[in-house]
């Protein structure tokens, strides 16, 4: 009897049984994902002319995976051979399985002009949907005979979670087919019309009960993690529990309007782009000419916003964000929700990365401070500073952050010593009278007083 190489596992099993042409496997890390796609890339590997393509958008994070073929690939098929500067596997029948990334953009041009019969995504997140569509128009037979799909993995976060949730997500409940219509030609040039299916199947750490089994400490160290690492776990797991809840409404026929994080969506983002009008005609009425906008770079909502009115209505300044945090929103990610804002509201404006001007501070000077609404020192310096000059009440999540930033230009000289600038105060202020910032900021201003005067919004 012979060795069985791989077995899938029940979730695993039914991931790499679905007929659509295109099919997400996601959830939280742990769920045998990645098994699940290099083995299914095998499934057409006897036939000569077959040539699959296997993505991550990094080569370091694609180590990972090539390290799984080494391991399955030669035992199932022991006169495969693997070249390791094209990063191809060849198989006895002259079929291919190729690995390659998309970090650079250059790396669009070693595409141009191929076909893949089936082509997977390693952590689909990691990609543009621009990406996603290139490579998709790759996706094509090499003669005859070939099943021609798309396989995905991903987990939540990171700079294309907003288009992969749109397209696999909430378009409808996990594990119900998402039919569009499509064109696609055939090796003769001949086009074709007619319906794709899509289908999202969702995994979590405890669908890989081998992983369970030999390691039955590992959500247990999931919970150890630093704090850090820990916030952001959880922010994938709430994600992941609404996107449940909402499908289950919308399967039994409700309509279900989930408002993100910092009411980040292309409606609310339009008020701003409103805003940019106004606050022209305010700089018209009282004589000032500035030539920079700062405000904070968040969820991006508002950023996104006044970034995208500014190029509208040709603003005479510059918008800059200040991080309000360490773990800020990826740049990529808020090009495409500008892209998606101008899109929806025909705006006929483009927008890519080097575009956007996002200032950050450096070492113990990071505008964003320790964390998320976390008491910081230096935020209440300057938050005191304004109090004190201007009489102004600052925030400690938002504008104290976003006024160090601010202030801290000017002494560079990025923001030029004599032109106007303009700095958003979106407002904020009852965070200065919860009990945990009170406590902060009594340490630092009051050390030597009798704590008790300062909580004056406790009774």
């Amino acid at each position: 009897m012979p060795d069985v190489v791989w077995k899938p596992q029940e979730r695993q099993a039914v991931f790499m049984a679905r007929p659509e042409y295109e099919a997400l496997y996601g959830g939280a890390a742990g769920g045998g994902k990645s098994d699940a796609l290099v083995i299914e890339a095998l499934r057409q590997v006897h036939i000569p002319w077959y040539k699959a393509l296997i993505l991550r958008k990094t080569f370091p994070q694609l180590r990972e995976l090539i390290d799984k073929t080494l391991n399955y690939y030669p035992r199932a098929y022991p006169k495969a051979r693997y070249n390791g500067s094209s990063h191809t596997w060849r198989f006895p029948s002259g079929a291919q399985i190729v690995f390659g990334s998309r970090n650079r953009p250059q790396d669009k041009i070693q595409y141009q002009g191929q076909a893949y019969d089936f082509i997977a995504f390693d952590e689909l997140t990691h990609f543009t949907q621009e990406e996603y569509d290139y490579l998709k128009s790759r996706n094509r037979p090499n003669g005859a005979g070939t099943r021609v799909y798309m396989r995905s993995t991903a987990n939540p976060g990171n700079i294309g979670h907003g288009w992969v949730k749109e397209r696999f997500i909430t378009a409808a409940p996990p594990m119900q087919p998402i039919t569009e219509e499509a064109v696609w030609y055939t090796p003769d040039g001949k086009k074709h019309t007619g319906q794709q299916q899509r289908i999202f199947v969702p995994s979590s750490v405890f669908d890989n009960k081998i992983l369970m089994e030999n390691d039955p400490l590992y959500v247990q160290r999931l919970a150890s993690m630093p704090e850090a690492e820990r916030n952001a776990a959880k922010k994938k797991f709430v994600d992941a529990c609404a996107e449940k809840v909402i499908a289950e409404y919308a399967a039994r026929g409700e309509k279900v309007l989930s408002v993100p994080v910092g009411g980040q969506t292309v409606v609310g983002s339009a008020g701003y782009v409103q805003a940019v009008p106004e606050i022209m005609r305010q700089m018209e009425a009282q004589g000032i000419d500035a030539k920079y906008l700062v405000v904070g770079y968040g969820s991006t909502g508002t950023f996104a916003g006044l970034w995208a009115g500014a190029k509208y209505y040709n603003a005479p300044f510059e918008v800059i964000g200040i991080p309000i945090e360490p773990d800020y929103r990826p740049v990529a990610e808020t090009v495409d929700f500008i892209n998606e804002l101008s899109r929806t509201f025909e705006l006929g404006i483009t927008c890519k990365e080097e575009d956007l001007h996002i200032e950050y501070g450096e070492g113990e000077n990071f505008y964003g401070g320790v964390g998320y609404n976390e008491p910081d020192h230096i935020t209440q310096d300057y938050i005191e500073l304004m109090a004190r000059t201007e009489a102004i009440f600052l925030d400690p999540c938002y504008t104290g952050k976003v006024f160090h930033g601010f202030v801290d230009l000017v002494r560079k000289g990025i923001i030029p010593d004599g032109e106007g600038a303009i700095m958003v105060h979106t407002g904020g202020a009852p965070g200065l009278w919860t009990k945990e910032h009170l406590d902060s900021m009594q340490e630092k201003f009051w050390a030597n007083e009798e704590k008790d005067c300062v909580h004056v919004m406790e009774m």
